[in-house]
Protein backbone atom coordinates (compact mmCIF):
# COMPACT_ATOMS: atom_id res chain seq x y z
CA UNK A 1 0.00 0.00 0.00
CA UNK A 2 1.13 3.55 0.00
CA UNK A 3 2.39 5.27 3.02
CA UNK A 4 2.02 9.02 3.84
CA UNK A 5 5.31 9.99 6.22
CA UNK A 6 5.60 12.59 8.62
CA UNK A 7 8.68 14.57 9.50
CA UNK A 8 8.37 16.24 12.44
CA UNK A 9 6.61 19.49 10.88
CA UNK A 10 8.44 19.32 7.70
CA UNK A 11 5.85 18.41 4.78
CA UNK A 12 4.71 14.52 4.66
CA UNK A 13 5.84 12.44 1.66
CA UNK A 14 3.58 9.64 0.17
CA UNK A 15 5.53 6.39 -0.94
CA UNK A 16 4.84 2.85 -1.77
CA UNK A 17 5.41 0.56 1.06
CA UNK A 18 7.15 -1.97 -1.39
CA UNK A 19 9.36 0.78 -2.24
CA UNK A 20 10.36 1.34 1.23
CA UNK A 21 11.40 -2.76 1.10
CA UNK A 22 13.41 -2.63 -1.78
CA UNK A 23 16.08 -4.05 -0.26
CA UNK A 24 14.79 -7.11 1.82
CA UNK A 25 17.93 -7.26 4.29
CA UNK A 26 17.96 -3.72 5.66
CA UNK A 27 16.54 -2.57 8.89
CA UNK A 28 14.59 0.13 6.70
CA UNK A 29 12.44 -2.71 4.99
CA UNK A 30 12.36 -4.85 8.20
CA UNK A 31 10.82 -1.46 10.20
CA UNK A 32 8.57 -0.77 7.58
CA UNK A 33 7.34 -3.85 6.95
CA UNK A 34 6.81 -5.07 10.50
CA UNK A 35 3.13 -4.23 11.47
CA UNK A 36 3.91 -3.43 14.92
CA UNK A 37 6.62 -0.80 14.00
CA UNK A 38 4.26 1.06 11.76
CA UNK A 39 1.46 0.89 14.72
CA UNK A 40 3.89 2.15 17.18
CA UNK A 41 4.53 5.04 14.42
CA UNK A 42 0.92 5.44 13.58
CA UNK A 43 -0.68 9.15 13.90
CA UNK A 44 -4.08 10.46 12.73
CA UNK A 45 -4.36 14.10 11.82
CA UNK A 46 -7.54 16.18 12.84
CA UNK A 47 -8.45 15.57 9.21
CA UNK A 48 -8.69 11.66 10.55
CA UNK A 49 -5.68 11.19 7.65
CA UNK A 50 -3.53 8.36 8.69
CA UNK A 51 0.45 9.07 8.72
CA UNK A 52 3.23 7.35 10.49
CA UNK A 53 5.86 9.70 12.02
CA UNK A 54 9.47 9.48 10.87
CA UNK A 55 11.96 10.51 13.14
CA UNK A 56 14.65 11.27 10.97
CA UNK A 57 15.90 14.21 9.19
CA UNK A 58 13.13 15.09 6.69
CA UNK A 59 15.32 16.46 4.24
CA UNK A 60 17.67 13.51 4.18
CA UNK A 61 15.29 10.86 4.47
CA UNK A 62 13.27 12.69 1.73
CA UNK A 63 16.77 11.45 -0.51
CA UNK A 64 17.03 8.43 0.70
CA UNK A 65 13.45 7.69 -0.97
CA UNK A 66 13.93 9.35 -3.69
CA UNK A 67 16.87 7.24 -4.34
CA UNK A 68 14.96 3.78 -3.64
CA UNK A 69 11.98 5.48 -5.95
CA UNK A 70 14.49 5.61 -8.92
CA UNK A 71 15.83 2.22 -8.07
CA UNK A 72 12.37 0.92 -7.92
CA UNK A 73 11.80 2.25 -11.47
CA UNK A 74 14.70 1.37 -13.28
CA UNK A 75 15.04 -2.14 -12.25
CA UNK A 76 17.76 -4.49 -11.08
CA UNK A 77 19.72 -4.07 -14.61
CA UNK A 78 20.98 -0.32 -13.54
CA UNK A 79 22.93 0.99 -11.02
CA UNK A 80 21.08 4.07 -9.27
CA UNK A 81 23.64 7.25 -9.19
CA UNK A 82 25.11 8.03 -5.37
CA UNK A 83 23.24 10.34 -3.56
CA UNK A 84 24.91 13.85 -3.16
CA UNK A 85 24.61 15.04 0.06
CA UNK A 86 26.20 18.79 1.10
CA UNK A 87 29.22 18.77 3.57
CA UNK A 88 27.83 19.02 7.40
CA UNK A 89 24.87 18.19 8.87
CA UNK A 90 23.04 16.24 6.27
CA UNK A 91 26.29 14.35 4.90
CA UNK A 92 26.92 13.27 8.29
CA UNK A 93 23.12 12.35 9.07
CA UNK A 94 23.16 10.34 5.62
CA UNK A 95 26.23 8.39 6.77
CA UNK A 96 24.67 7.06 9.76
CA UNK A 97 21.52 6.67 8.20
CA UNK A 98 22.84 4.14 5.85
CA UNK A 99 24.79 2.44 8.56
CA UNK A 100 21.51 2.28 10.98
CA UNK A 101 19.71 1.32 7.97
CA UNK A 102 22.01 -1.05 6.24
CA UNK A 103 20.72 0.42 3.49
CA UNK A 104 23.48 -0.32 0.87
CA UNK A 105 24.14 -3.37 -1.12
CA UNK A 106 25.48 -4.70 -4.31
CA UNK A 107 22.24 -2.78 -6.19
CA UNK A 108 22.14 0.67 -4.27
CA UNK A 109 24.41 3.05 -3.07
CA UNK A 110 23.66 5.53 -0.77
CA UNK A 111 27.22 6.68 -1.07
CA UNK A 112 28.16 10.16 -0.04
CA UNK A 113 29.63 12.25 -3.19
CA UNK A 114 31.60 15.48 -2.67
CA UNK A 115 31.56 18.27 -3.65
CA UNK A 116 33.54 18.24 -7.13
CA UNK A 117 33.61 22.17 -8.00
CA UNK A 118 33.86 23.25 -4.47
CA UNK A 119 34.89 26.60 -5.33
CA UNK A 120 32.27 27.22 -8.30
CA UNK A 121 29.87 30.53 -6.53
CA UNK A 122 27.55 28.82 -9.98
CA UNK A 123 27.39 25.31 -8.86
CA UNK A 124 25.07 25.09 -5.83
CA UNK A 125 25.46 21.45 -5.17
CA UNK A 126 26.83 17.96 -5.11
CA UNK A 127 24.40 17.38 -7.50
CA UNK A 128 24.92 19.43 -10.13
CA UNK A 129 28.91 19.16 -9.55
CA UNK A 130 27.66 14.95 -10.57
CA UNK A 131 25.53 16.49 -13.94
CA UNK A 132 28.95 18.24 -14.88
CA UNK A 133 31.37 15.28 -14.30
CA UNK A 134 28.94 12.84 -15.76
CA UNK A 135 28.96 15.00 -18.89
CA UNK A 136 32.48 14.75 -18.50
CA UNK A 137 32.98 11.19 -18.46
CA UNK A 138 33.80 11.79 -14.65
CA UNK A 139 37.54 11.52 -16.10
CA UNK A 140 38.19 15.25 -15.39
CA UNK A 141 40.15 17.02 -12.12
CA UNK A 142 38.54 20.07 -12.17
CA UNK A 143 40.19 23.20 -11.10
CA UNK A 144 38.62 26.90 -11.09
CA UNK A 145 41.39 28.14 -13.21
CA UNK A 146 39.31 31.60 -13.74
CA UNK A 147 36.10 34.05 -12.02
CA UNK A 148 35.43 37.12 -12.91
CA UNK A 149 34.35 38.52 -9.81
CA UNK A 150 37.97 37.84 -8.39
CA UNK A 151 40.42 38.17 -11.98
CA UNK A 152 38.57 40.86 -13.77
CA UNK A 153 35.95 40.69 -16.25
CA UNK A 154 38.05 41.93 -19.50
CA UNK A 155 38.72 39.19 -22.20
CA UNK A 156 42.05 39.42 -21.55
CA UNK A 157 41.87 38.77 -17.70
CA UNK A 158 40.03 35.32 -18.84
CA UNK A 159 43.00 34.61 -21.26
CA UNK A 160 45.81 35.51 -18.84
CA UNK A 161 44.08 33.02 -16.73
CA UNK A 162 42.68 30.33 -19.24
CA UNK A 163 44.91 30.28 -22.17
CA UNK A 164 47.00 26.92 -22.54
CA UNK A 165 45.26 24.92 -19.87
CA UNK A 166 43.79 22.21 -21.93
CA UNK A 167 40.00 20.97 -21.84
CA UNK A 168 38.00 23.59 -20.22
CA UNK A 169 34.54 24.05 -18.68
CA UNK A 170 33.22 27.69 -18.79
CA UNK A 171 29.92 28.60 -16.39
CA UNK A 172 27.95 32.03 -17.02
CA UNK A 173 25.53 32.99 -14.13
CA UNK A 174 23.39 35.89 -15.33
CA UNK A 175 22.08 38.89 -13.79
CA UNK A 176 18.50 37.09 -13.68
CA UNK A 177 20.61 34.14 -12.56
CA UNK A 178 19.88 31.50 -15.16
CA UNK A 179 22.75 29.58 -15.62
CA UNK A 180 24.26 28.35 -19.01
CA UNK A 181 28.01 27.92 -20.34
CA UNK A 182 30.05 25.27 -22.66
CA UNK A 183 33.00 22.95 -22.76
CA UNK A 184 35.74 22.56 -25.12
CA UNK A 185 38.87 19.76 -25.00
CA UNK A 186 40.81 22.37 -27.33
CA UNK A 187 42.77 24.98 -25.13
CA UNK A 188 42.52 28.90 -25.56
CA UNK A 189 44.52 30.47 -26.89
CA UNK A 190 44.97 34.67 -27.79
CA UNK A 191 46.44 35.22 -31.29
CA UNK A 192 49.48 37.31 -31.33
CA UNK A 193 47.46 40.64 -33.23
CA UNK A 194 46.27 41.22 -29.79
CA UNK A 195 42.64 39.76 -30.79
CA UNK A 196 41.11 36.77 -28.22
CA UNK A 197 39.36 33.97 -29.13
Amino acid sequence: GILNLYFNGEAPIAIKQSTLCLNPSSKLAQDFSSEAWLQEHKIVTEAGRTMYLVEHCGSVFKAVAKQLQMKSVVGDDDKVPSLAMEDGFEKEYLARMDDWYALSDDDFNVGIMNRVFEDSEILENATEDNQIMEWLDGTASPKLLYRASRDGWKAEDFHDKCDGKGATVVLVKSDKGHVFGGYTDIAWSSPRNGNQV
